[in-house]
């Protein structure tokens, strides 16, 4: 186990059950939201001083751990790590299946 996961805490009767920096109120998804957007290490640290560089890395690091087990829909391919695949559309509406109630 990553030693920097020891940073992050999930407790069901604290903050909702989700992940967040031990000891603050800042959950994890907030912070790797940030990054995504395109913010720094330095300017997440600008928004919430009370957190480290290394907050900031145990929460990447519980994201790739995250990410290991789960897949994620983007667009209309379903990638789940090295397979990826096409989503099968919604089934065709039949002619005439629609409802004639709501049309008028």
């Amino acid at each position: 186990m990553n030693p920097l996961l020891e940073r992050i805490s999930v407790d069901p009767d604290f903050f909702f059950g989700k992940p967040h920096i031990r000891g603050q109120r800042i959950w994890v998804s907030t912070i790797l939201d940030l990054l995504a957007g395109g913010m720094s290490i330095p300017e997440v640290l600008k928004v919430y001083p009370t957190i480290e560089e290394t907050d900031v890395l145990a929460a990447i690091a519980y994201g790739a751990e995250m990410s290991r087990d789960r897949h994620v829909a983007i667009g209309d391919v379903l990638r789940s790590g090295s397979q990826c695949r096409r989503r099968r559309p919604p089934p065709a509406e039949k002619p005439g299946s629609s409802d004639s109630r709501a049309a008028g």
